[in-house]
């Protein structure tokens, strides 16, 4: 089914309604000289290879790069909400759909934005954050409708902001990594704040998770992403994380260089990933479901380094 990204973009077309995907990268041009450092957003064109650029997020004089692919994207409204890490108080918008419009920032007063995560069914923002005056970190509720507020909830003294998810259980799950092999895996109640269960799992140096969707079993939804270093040799896993046990089996996802960027369709269980090469960037796709992998060469020069898909119908 996935031997090549052009038969992935039909591969549900045998299901009752045809479908197809939409992925979006993030990237940065330098600029002539590399003098300048401005990033883009724009549309990936899954037959070419090709990027047609949507919008400028932000650009100043000076060639360093800063967006570091902290986002959630809402992929019924087609936003993808997203911290750089120059000013990271913020949280900021931009459409996936023309004009393409930039969203009014979250200003969240603090220190630094952990992680961004999107509740698809109560349409929020869930964003973990830390505030050195106090020394705390937070997740912070940000209704999407301006008429309900803002919650605002403290972590637990023991357990440090990381990469988050959110369930249709009404959970939010926070991965906070102690070692490579163990991390605290903490699910708080959303509506509440209320910290439902604290889990060891058997896994750490998880870089993203996700939650798949339509996974009929709600203890073996939760998936991450591990980069391995073996000498000089990098490799990446998808790591299935129970969540009654704590086990994390994993899967080896292909690639020969170093991976920028990474998403996960929720709804069919496909990780989307961007694979740096001395042959070129390449759009890699593993699911999580049958294993099966492909590969696109993109013919942009510039490295992704965040993605965003979904998958829409006809």
């Amino acid at each position: 089914m996935f031997h090549r990204l052009s038969l992935l973009l039909f591969s549900l077309a045998a299901a009752r309604a045809p479908k197809h995907a939409e992925v979006y990268g993030i990237y940065t041009d330098f600029g002539p000289g590399n003098q300048r450092t401005i990033v883009q957003s724009g549309r990936v064109n899954l037959t070419s290879g090709s990027i047609a650029q949507q919008a400028t997020l932000f650009e100043y004089l000076g060639g360093s790069g800063t967006y570091d692919g902290i986002s959630a994207y809402d992929q019924d409204d087609g936003i993808i909400y997203y911290a750089n890490d120059f000013a990271n108080a913020y949280v900021w918008g931009v459409a996936t759909r023309y004009p393409y419009a930039m969203t009014a920032p979250i200003f969240l007063e603090d220190n630094g934005v952990q992680n961004i995560a999107w509740n698809w069914k109560d349409k929020e923002l869930l964003i973990t954050d830390f505030v050195q005056q106090s020394g705390e970190y937070r997740l912070v509720v940000f209704p999407k409708d301006p008429t309900k507020s803002t919650r605002t909830y403290i972590f637990p003294n023991a357990v440090a902001a990381g990469p988050g998810a959110y369930d249709e259980k009404g959970l939010f799950y926070n991965l906070n990594s102690l070692s490579a092999t163990t991390a605290v895996l903490t699910s708080f109640d959303v509506a509440s704040g209320v910290v439902v269960q604290n889990l060891t799992v058997q896994c750490g140096n998880i870089n993203k998770v996700w939650v798949e969707r339509a996974h009929p079993d709600f203890t073996s939804r939760l998936w991450g992403v591990r980069a391995n270093f073996t000498g000089n040799n990098l490799s990446y896993d998808l790591i299935n994380i129970n969540l009654v046990t704590g086990a994390c089996p994993a899967i080896r996802i292909p690639s020969s260089g170093i991976v920028t960027a990474f998403a996960f369709d929720e709804r069919n269980g496909v990780l989307f990933y961007n694979d740096a090469t001395n042959g070129g960037n390449f759009l890699r796709t593993t699911s999580v479901r049958t294993g099966q992998s492909s590969q696109l060469l993109l013919l942009s020069p510039f490295t992704l380094s965040d993605l965003a898909v979904r998958f829409v119908e006809h």
